[in-house]
C-alpha cells in the first residue's frame, strides 16, 4: 500500500516501473492510479514496461499519463539507421501486423507500424526522446560523448543503434551531410506514416544537437536546451514535417478509428492492409532485404488507396504494385529524395516502381482523368500568373 506519499519513485525521485509489479490487487491499483492523478504532471510520456498487467489497467484510468512505444524505436533505428545490425526482419513486423505470413513469427505486437494504440492504452510511437540521442545526434555519431558528464563517458545507454554516415559529429562532407538528410526524412516517415500516435521529440523537426550526449539530464545549458535558431537554419527539414503531418491528416487511411485487420472489411475485394515485396502480395521473405511495401485500402474510410514503399536498404529495390480499377492509377505523392510534392507525379508503368537505396516513397491510387485535369488547371493558374 501506499507510504510516504511517494511509493513508486526510486532514489532519484523518478518513476520506477519495476515497483509496479502484477501482484497488486484491484484497490491497489486503484490507490496508485489516484496517487498518478495528485502526484504526477498529465501529459507526461514515462518508458514503462507495457508488458505489466497491473500498468495496462492503471492507464486505462483517466490518469493522463502516456507510455512510449520502446519496441517500435528499436526496430526503427535498427533497421533504418544501423546498417551492419543483422536485420531480423523485426522492423517489418513493426510495420506490419495482421499478415498470416508476418503473424506466424512470435513478435510483439506492441511496436507494429499498422498497430493502433487506442487512447485508453496511451502509447506513442518514437524513434527519439529525452533519453538517448536526439534525431540528428542518431544520424551523426556513431558514439555517445558524455565527457561533459563528468562520468567518465560512463553514463548513457553504451548502443544507441545510431550511424554517423560516415563522419563522427558535425561535418562539411557533402556526400555525408546528404545522407544525413535523407535519413532523417526517413525516419519521420517512419513515425508520421505509423498507425496510432506520432511524439516527435521538441527541435527534432529542425535538427537539434545535443553534440552526442546522450544523457542530458545534468547539462542545463546550451548542449541540453533546445536551440530555436535552428528554425531559421533548417527550415527546409521544419517545412518537410508540417508537410508531412498535413499528408497524414489529409490521408483518413492513415489515422481509422479502428484498427486496420488484415481483411476485407468492406468486400471491395482487397484487405484494409496488406503487405509486398518484389512481388505483389507477397511478404519479401530474405533477411537482407529491408523492404517492404504496405497497401492500405481505403474503402472503410472513403479515400484514396495508398501505397507506402520502404527500401532501408544500401541497395535499389522494385517494389511490384498492386494492380488498380481501369479509371485509376498509381501518383507518387511523395519521396524521401523530393519531399512531399506539390503535384502528383503519375507512374509510367503502374506494375512496378523502383526505389534508390535508403528511400521511402508514398503513392495514392486517384482517378486518372482528375489527375489530368487538376494539372491542367494547375498549370493554366500558373501562366495566368505569370502573365499578370
Amino acid at each position: 500500500m501506499i507510504k510516504n506519499g511517494r511509493p513508486y519513485t526510486n532514489e532519484n525521485g523518478y518513476v520506477d516501473a519495476d515497483l509496479i509489479t502484477d501482484h497488486h490487487s484491484e484497490e491497489e491499483i486503484e490507490e496508485i492510479c489516484k496517487w498518478i492523478k495528485s502526484t504526477l504532471i498529465p501529459g507526461k510520456l514515462f518508458n514503462f514496461n507495457y508488458s505489466s498487467y497491473s500498468l495496462k489497467h492503471i492507464l486505462e484510468c483517466d490518469t493522463g499519463i502516456y507510455l512510449t512505444n520502446n519496441e517500435f524505436k528499436d526496430a526503427m533505428q535498427k533497421c533504418g539507421f544501423k546498417p551492419d545490425n543483422p536485420n531480423d526482419l523485426n522492423w517489418c513486423y513493426r510495420i506490419s501486423n495482421n499478415s498470416p505470413a508476418l503473424n506466424e513469427h512470435d513478435y510483439a505486437d506492441d511496436g507494429k507500424i499498422t498497430k493502433h494504440h487506442s487512447e485508453k492504452e496511451g502509447i506513442f510511437n518514437y524513434i527519439a526522446d529525452q533519453t538517448g540521442f536526439t534525431l540528428n545526434d542518431l544520424v551523426s555519431y556513431d558514439a555517445k560523448h558524455n565527457e561533459e558528464n563528468g562520468e567518465n563517458n560512463q553514463d548513457g545507454p553504451d548502443y544507441n543503434f545510431s550511424w554517423n554516415c560516415g563522419a563522427e559529429g558535425p561535418s562539411r562532407k557533402r556526400a555525408v551531410t546528404e545522407l544525413r538528410k535523407h535519413q532523417i526524412r526517413n525516419a519521420f516517415f517512419l513515425v508520421l506514416l505509423a498507425q496510432g500516435t506520432p511524439c516527435i521529440l521538441a527541435g527534432d523537426e529542425f535538427g537539434n544537437t545535443q553534440k552526442g550526449n546522450n544523457n542530458v539530464y545534468c547539462q542545463d545549458n546550451p548542449t541540453g536546451w533546445t536551440d530555436w535558431r535552428g528554425l531559421e537554419k533548417k527550415k527546409d527539414l521544419y517545412e518537410f514535417v508540417k508537410k508531412l503531418i498535413a499528408f497524414r491528416k489529409n490521408h483518413p487511411i492513415l489515422i481509422p478509428e479502428r484498427e486496420v485487420q488484415g481483411i476485407d472489411l468492406s468486400c471491395c475485394g482487397v484487405p484494409d492492409v496488406s503487405y509486398h515485396g518484389e512481388e505483389a502480395w507477397q511478404v519479401p521473405g530474405e533477411v537482407s532485404s529491408r523492404q517492404l511495401g504496405v497497401y492500405y485500402s481505403g474503402a472503410q474510410t472513403k479515400s484514396a488507396d495508398c501505397y507506402v514503399a520502404y527500401n532501408m536498404h544500401w541497395l535499389t529495390h522494385t517494389f511490384a504494385l498492386p494492380a488498380l480499377p481501369k479509371e485509376y492509377g498509381w501518383d507518387v505523392k511523395a519521396t524521401t529524395q523530393d519531399g512531399i510534392m506539390n503535384e502528383p507525379k503519375l507512374l509510367k508503368n503502374q506494375r512496378k516502381v523502383e526505389l534508390k537505396e535508403r528511400t521511402v516513397a508514398v503513392l495514392t491510387a486517384d482517378r486518372i482523368v482528375e489527375a489530368k485535369v487538376k494539372k491542367n488547371e494547375s498549370n493554366t493558374t500558373s501562366k495566368d500568373h505569370k502573365s499578370s
